[in-house]
């Protein structure tokens, strides 16, 4: 479902960085444990898409963004206390979050740090991609 756009991250981490290997998929039971507390906080299921990136690398980091992997997106999800109430973070980068909405499940790039609304995505999938795209362009 990604792999054009992890292909693209993958030349970026060899070139710039010496990175050879990139995050594998998320093993099972981490993605269980994931799932798991989604269902307990949130009373819902975590995004598709999401769940879909888990599945093909557990999370990354490149070019200043970072898309949380299953191990750590829960402790990230306490760095900003306030903004948890509201919002669900799944990437973040230099000066914003990616994350849903909880009251009506929409897609937003934040800024950071006050927390404003910058940008709206369609769905998960949308938002994931910009990451990706942004994260492979910016060591150009």
């Amino acid at each position: 479902m990604y792999a054009g756009e992890l292909q693209k991250i993958a030349v970026v981490m060899r070139r710039f960085y010496g990175c050879e290997e990139m995050p594998g998929p998320a093993r099972p039971d981490s993605m269980e444990r994931l799932l798991r507390q989604a269902k307990k906080e949130l009373q819902k299921d975590l995004p598709q898409a999401y769940t879909d990136f888990l599945r093909e690398c557990n999370g990354l980091e490149c070019n200043g963004y970072s898309i949380y992997g299953a191990d750590d997106f829960w402790e990230n999800q306490t760095i900003c206390p306030g903004m948890a109430a509201r919002y669900l973070v799944f990437a973040e980068w230099d000066i914003g979050w990616f994350c849903m909405k909880k009251a009506d499940a929409s897609f937003w790039e934040l800024d950071k740090p006050s927390g404003r609304e910058m940008r709206r995505f369609p769905d998960a999938g949308s938002m994931l991609r910009h990451v990706l795209d942004a994260a492979a362009g910016a060591g150009d």
